[in-house]
């Protein structure tokens, strides 16, 4: 990485972790609200029929997204041409992470309406495996390097 290329990095970098903390905050708060309206939800409890096909469900639609989050951005990211310039290298960077930042959310927030629904503490769990396999995919110089190969 050339010491000119060093502030541009770091500044897109600065502005993909503020939309990472913003997607993570996002899951968080809707678990902590789903939380706090569940506790004092009142009405008959869920139906139990349905709970086996989301024991299934969920947690392999969870896990599918973590693997499939991060083989999509690895031949993504694999997909960058080394010759163009850096802004388009850390344009495609952006993109590709929010991809993957996508696709983790899809799989947190399917996790937390399946807590709603029915009650499932399994469902809240890998919930919060997803909010942990996000955390781990917060942007960083090192990262960042290592992956567009700066």
């Amino acid at each position: 990485m050339l010491p000119e290329e060093r502030p541009l990095i770091e500044k897109e970098l600065k502005m993909l972790g503020i939309i990472h903390v913003a997607m993570m905050g996002g899951i968080f708060i809707f678990a902590l609200i789903i939380t706090l309206v569940d506790v004092f939800r009142e009405g008959p409890p869920p139906v139990p029929q349905s709970f086996p096909v989301f024991q299934i469900l969920v947690p392999v639609y969870g896990l599918m997204m973590i693997i499939a989050g991060n083989l999509v951005y690895k031949k993504l990211i694999s997909s960058i041409p080394s010759e163009i310039s850096i802004q388009e290298k850390m344009m495609k960077y952006r993109t590709f992470s929010l991809v993957q930042y996508a696709m983790l959310e899809s799989a947190a927030l399917f996790s937390l309406v399946v807590f709603f629904l029915t009650k499932d503490l399994l469902s809240f769990i890998v919930a919060g495996v997803i909010l942990l396999a996000f955390f781990f995919s917060r942007p960083s110089t090192e990262k960042c390097s290592a992956d567009l190969r700066l």
